[in-house]
């Protein structure tokens, strides 16, 4: 994972955009290695074509935890649920192909809304 003290760009999905699909979402970047991210991601409106533009040609999954709660306040707001239904909250971790990460996702998903499938 990446070490709590380094700094971090942090993209954060419009909840209000997502939240008919069920989901809300934010990545986070090591801020050293990928400096020009935000200007990146805004000139290419895709994450891996940013990634890509600040030297880092792919990635992999390393993985993916998913776990269930009742949401907070701003979920219930953003997925548009009352607090008395569950959220799932999908923690990801990508690494470049040196093995070192490049990104953390946490998506927040509206149980009854979405569907997940793990595949090899």
């Amino acid at each position: 994972m990446l070490h709590r003290a380094v700094p971090l760009v942090v993209l954060l999905a419009s909840a209000t955009a997502l939240a008919d699909e069920g989901m809300w979402t934010y990545d986070s970047f090591p801020a050293a290695r990928v400096p020009d991210l935000i200007a990146a991601y805004r000139a290419e409106q895709s994450i891996t074509r940013a990634l890509a533009r600040c030297g880092v040609p792919d990635y992999t999954r390393k993985s993916t935890r998913v776990t269930a709660r009742l949401p907070t306040a701003e979920d219930a707001r953003a997925l548009r649920l009352p607090r008395s239904r569950p959220v799932l909250v999908a923690e990801n971790l990508n690494i470049d192909q040196e093995g070192r990460p490049i990104e953390i996702s946490i998506a927040r998903l509206a149980a009854e809304r979405v569907q997940l499938v793990f595949e090899p």
